[in-house]
Order: C-alpha cells, then sequence, then structure tokens
C-alpha cells in the first residue's frame, strides 16, 4: 500500500470518527463506498492536528508561526496562532499581510493530495470561521531548530495525543514534557475571535468594554507611567500569579481585573461603575513579576470612600453576575453604600477580592522600605502592587 494511500486512510478515519487497525484501513480503503451525503461537515481538533501531522513542517512555517505567536502575545494575548489569521490574513486583527500562509498552503496541497475534498469541500471555510489555533508553550525557549511535537490535550487535562503519519499516540502529561519540548498544540481558544479588538488598527477595547492589557496598549494610548507622559491617576504596577489554575494543555491563566467604584449619575444618584482589564499570561510567566504599568483611573475623588479591585480567572460556565459594594459620600457631605455589578462566569476562578479606601492608596501604600506593598491574595499565590501619581 502507498504511504500517500495510507496517510489518506488515517486521516479520513479520524473525519470519520472510526478507529481501525492496518488491515482494517486497507480493507476500508479497497472496498468501503465513501457515501458523503451522511457525513456531518464539521471541524474537529483531531482533524486539524492529524493534517498539519502529515505536512512537512520546515524552518520558513516554523518561523511564521513564531511570528503569529510573538504578535499575539506583543497584544497581551498567549502564545497563540489562530487559524482565522492564517486563513484571511488581509482581514487579521493581529497582523495583516497580503502573503498567504506559508503553513495553510501546505495542509491545502495535502488536503488535495489526499483526495479529502469528497468528504468535506468546506474543510478550510470551516476552519477559517473556527476559534481553533495552534497554542506554543514556552514558545521563547525555542532553539531555531527543532521541529514541533503536533499535540491535543485531553479534556480531563491528563493525557496528550500525539499526531504523527501513523495515528495518534496518548501520552501522560507532565509539565515536564511541555517544557522540555517543541509542541504545537491544536486546540480551540475560549475567546470567539469577535471578542478581540481590532488590535492591528491600535484598538485595544473589545466590543463589551473590557480592555486588553499589554505594554503595547498602555504606551499607544499614553496610560503608561515609566515613559514620562502619563498624569496622575492610580495605575496597575506589577502582578505575581503563582498559580497557573489552567490544567494540562489549556495555557496559561487568563486574568480578568475588575475595578468597581462610584460616582453620580446624570440623574444625580450615587451609581457603581467598573472598569474591566484583561491580561493573558504565558506559562513561562507563571510565578514570575509582570510589570503592567497601565493607568486604570485619572482620578480618584475624595468623595470616593472605597473602591474594589476583584480579579478572577476565565473558566467558562453559565454566565453569572457578581455585586461589590463600596462606601460613598455626595455633594452634601451624606455617605451611603453603592453597588457595582459585574459579569463572571460559573467556573471562573476568583483570585483576589479586595475593598481598598482611598486612604490605603493614596497614603499608606508605602512599607518601610519605600517599596509598593504587595497585596496579596488569601492563599498568597497571587498579589499586585498599585502606584499613583499626583
Amino acid at each position: 500500500m502507498k504511504l500517500s494511500n495510507l496517510l489518506s486512510v488515517v486521516l479520513l478515519s479520524l473525519i470519520i470518527g472510526t478507529s481501525c487497525t492496518n488491515e482494517e484501513m486497507i480493507d476500508f480503503q479497497s472496498n468501503q463506498q465513501l457515501q458523503t451525503k451522511a457525513i456531518e461537515k464539521s471541524i474537529e481538533v483531531s482533524n486539524v492536528a492529524q493534517l498539519i501531522s502529515m505536512v512537512e513542517i520546515d524552518g520558513e512555517v516554523m518561523n511564521e508561526v513564531k511570528r503569529g505567536v510573538e504578535n499575539s502575545c506583543k497584544y497581551g494575548l498567549d502564545e497563540e496562532y489562530r487559524f482565522t489569521d492564517m486563513l484571511n490574513p488581509s482581514e487579521s486583527k493581529i497582523s495583516r499581510s497580503s502573503n498567504a500562509s506559508i503553513l495553510v498552503q501546505k495542509m491545502i496541497e495535502k488536503y488535495d493530495e489526499l483526495d479529502l475534498t469528497i468528504l468535506n469541500s468546506d474543510f478550510f471555510d470551516l476552519l477559517e470561521n473556527s476559534d481553533l489555533q495552534i497554542y506554543w508553550p514556552y514558545s521563547d525557549n525555542w532553539n531555531g531548530q527543532d521541529r514541533p511535537v503536533i499535540a491535543s490535550g485531553s479534556d480531563d487535562g491528563k493525557s496528550i495525543f500525539v499526531y504523527n503519519t501513523n495515528g495518534v499516540d496518548t501520552i501522560p502529561f507532565t509539565k515536564e514534557f511541555v517544557k522540555q519540548n517543541t509542541i504545537w498544540v491544536i486546540s480551540e481558544n475560549s475567546t470567539p475571535y469577535d471578542d478581540l479588538p481590532n488590535f492591528y488598527k491600535d484598538e485595544f477595547v473589545n466590543k463589551d468594554g473590557v480592555v486588553f492589557l499589554s505594554q503595547y496598549a498602555a504606551q499607544k494610548t499614553n496610560h503608561i507611567r515609566s515613559i514620562g507622559i502619563d498624569g496622575p491617576g492610580v495605575y496597575f504596577d506589577k502582578i505575581n500569579c503563582l498559580h497557573s489554575y489552567e490544567g494540562g494543555l489549556a495555557g496559561g491563566p487568563e486574568l480578568n481585573f475588575v475595578w468597581c467604584h462610584a460616582a453620580m449619575s446624570l440623574s444625580n444618584v450615587p451609581t457603581g461603575y467598573v472598569n474591566t482589564f484583561r491580561y493573558n499570561m504565558k506559562s513561562s510567566e507563571v510565578g514570575k513579576e509582570i510589570q503592567l504599568d497601565y493607568q486604570i483611573r485619572h482620578f480618584w475623588p475624595e468623595n470616593e470612600l472605597e473602591n474594589v479591585l476583584v480579579v478572577f480567572e476565565s473558566d467558562g460556565g453559565k454566565s453569572k453576575t457578581g455585586t461589590r459594594n463600596m462606601k460613598f459620600k455626595d455633594y452634601s457631605g451624606k455617605e451611603s453604600i453603592v453597588a457595582a455589578q459585574f459579569n463572571y462566569q460559573k467556573r471562573d476562578d476568583f483570585i483576589f477580592d479586595k475593598v481598598f479606601t482611598r486612604k490605603q492608596i493614596y497614603e499608606d501604600n508605602y512599607v518601610t522600605s519605600g517599596d509598593l506593598r504587595q497585596y496579596k491574595n488569601s492563599d498568597n499565590l497571587f498579589w499586585i502592587t498599585l502606584v499613583v501619581k499626583q
């Protein structure tokens, strides 16, 4: 049996959703009539991973994917390169190009060579409109030569599926294996592409008002305090998250920062407001100090007696609403409790939740050594420093 035919059968068996031995595959190839009308047209992680494992990954492809990952990290995303950006580079929200992706060209050539359009002629259209991606953990450690292990993770995070020209091998998940090997994880991004800002146009706030944090965003929007053009206000200084919160090959922590405050509404009623920020940590950043330097408030008025900071790690689930209460003093000096609401999901992990008084931040924010105070969570697995410029 020719190798190309064997590869075709391996991939066909994955697309159809069957499992078979080499003998069964040969029988399938020689005897089975493909009933294409009965096959549901869909795109699965395993389909994409198996196809990529059959493609020649040369230096050009490696460098292309590395650039794609670096562009994502530049905007505060994880070490990811989405197929949407590869298949439609002229409309990418990350980095636009008039040139077709080299990897995608090779995938299309292999797909045509194996004559797979008979099963799913819409494969690449479905891939472009999916949220599938290449996730490259510890990409900074790449030596510029090693070729990738093509993999995906089990739902429970305990196993790694390794794809090759002979099929799929299953090995136990270990952090050591991920750190010591160059791995391209084919996975589905939990953030829909539509929820991303158009970073390419220097937009850093998405349609829901969430600010995507990065040093690049801070510089472009003049919200950074370390380059001499910042104004007065309260800034996120540094963070350190000492726990991944994500299992297996799911990626680094996806941190959401919700800053709750109060103000008088247009109808002259004390009202709660929230400013929401997001930062995706790389796996290699877990346990390390991350410098954010992002202005979260231009000014904290004295009548806002309290503000609240909530930090949670996204993990999906049913949509829910959280409420936090703060002390507020109106123009007449009357003190009241004002509630602010924010959205989260059922399986999200809350890792920091603290009420700050204005006095804490403007007067008591320094320890005796002169360093900024580290505000820690209850299990000491996360801390943040805040800085004020007046």
